[in-house]
């Protein structure tokens, strides 16, 4: 037998398979190819549809805020200058947009759903962004007309629900957007007042609550038992959460020296901007309208301040300058810290603005972002803003109406 193996193929034949392997490659290749986009697609839908508990912070808008005051026509609609408020965007991430912005958007940050809502929900979240906004409105259209000399009066009537604590008496009986005006009849006006209210009282005791929703004075009243505190213990922390009666039971009693009261489960927390008593405004001298535009949370109080002073006094404060400013604003006219500053500085400085107010306690971290055009200022209240504002030639003329 001839053994065939190691003899030339018919020119005939290699010729073919020539053409065989010219055809075969491209075409794996386009397989190869398409299989790999499909897992790629099908990789990045399914990622697409992971939520992650993390949120990133990216840059939004610098805008006028004075387009958001409605005032009486005998007030100037525009000025020479322009106050701008800037805002942020919140986005929860995907798996898949997580990736993205970890990676690739170095402007932005991210943060955990703790460091962004706390205990809250996202529902509650928005809600206490919406009671932020109000309030912040409020507490501008007071300063404002404070610092102008007009004869005007915050009168505090309660206390807000802002985040109870979750699983205790409040949370299960009130809403966030709730406010207390009395306990057992007697009126609040502050959180200390509820507590000394709540000093000689035992768990378990009936207690009577007066409230409206947040906007509006119709009250109700609403009748349940204090709970208890118990000693929680995660990891190597200890914490003391108010539990409802007969509930908890699987944590220890709090035990100290002098009795314990019952309690209702309000948190007290200056940072969640839950401190503030409710407000009651004196009767305006005339019609003020600062609209939201969909905006939340408290940022805007130190802008619509600034703005309505500006749009107010004719637009001398400002005079030709094109300014932003962002932070919270109470009652007595102070400017609070706020999140996001290092976004809302590259917002700024994007929309050409020549001067930046921001709260003193954020001033560090908006240097970050500073490009050397911007001039920021940190301040602490707003008659800081306006000396700053007289110093570069800026005129306000406050005199008692």
């Amino acid at each position: 037998m001839t053994d065939n193996s190691s003899q030339p193929l018919p020119t005939k034949r290699r010729r073919n398979l020539r053409q065989t392997f010219k055809h075969a490659i491209p075409s794996l290749f386009l397989r190869v190819l398409l299989s790999l986009l499909v897992f790629l697609g099908a990789s990045a839908f399914i990622l697409s549809r992971i939520s992650i508990s993390k949120y990133v912070i990216v840059p939004g808008n610098a805008f006028s805020v004075e387009s958001l005051i409605g005032l009486p026509k005998k007030y100037p609609q525009s000025t020479k200058g322009q106050v701008d408020m800037v805002d942020v965007r919140l986005i929860q991430l995907s798996a898949l947009s997580y990736l993205y912005y970890a990676w690739i958007y170095s402007n932005d940050q991210i943060y955990s759903s703790a460091q962004i809502t706390g205990p809250a929900s996202a529902a509650q979240y928005q809600e206490q962004g919406v009671i932020d906004m109000a309030n912040a409105r409020q507490a501008a259209t007071y300063v404002a007309l404070k610092t102008l000399g007009y004869r005007i009066r915050a009168i505090p009537t309660g206390i807000i629900v802002y985040q109870p604590e979750p699983g205790s008496p409040a949370a299960l009986h009130l809403a966030d957007n709730d406010v207390i005006s009395a306990v057992d009849g007697k009126r609040v006006t502050t959180f200390a007042s509820v507590g000394l209210l709540l000093a000689n009282s035992k768990p378990g005791e009936k207690v009577i609550l007066t409230v409206h929703p947040f906007g509006s004075e119709k009250d109700r009243k609403i009748a349940f038992r204090l709970g208890s505190y118990r000693v929680v213990t995660q990891g190597k922390e200890q914490y003391l959460r108010c539990f409802p009666p007969n509930q908890g039971s699987r944590y220890p009693l709090y035990k100290a020296k002098t009795p314990i009261h019952g309690c209702l489960g309000l948190i007290y927390a200056p940072y969640l901007g839950g401190s503030e008593p409710y407000y009651t405004l004196s009767k305006l001298p005339f019609a003020i309208n600062l609209s939201a535009e969909g905006i939340i949370g408290p940022s805007a109080g130190l802008a619509f301040t600034l703005g309505l002073l500006n749009r107010l006094d004719g637009g001398r404060l400002i005079g030709h300058l094109r300014i932003a400013a962002t932070g919270t604003m109470s009652v007595n006219g102070d400017v609070g810290p706020i999140g996001g500053v290092k976004e809302k500085t590259i917002a700024v400085e994007e929309a050409g603005a020549s001067l930046f107010f921001v709260p003193k306690a954020n001033l560090a971290s908006a240097e970050t972002k500073n490009n050397g055009h911007l001039k920021i200022v940190g301040v602490t209240n707003i008659a800081q803003v306006v000396r700053y504002l007289e110093k570069t030639g800026g005129r306000l003329n406050a005199t008692v109406r």
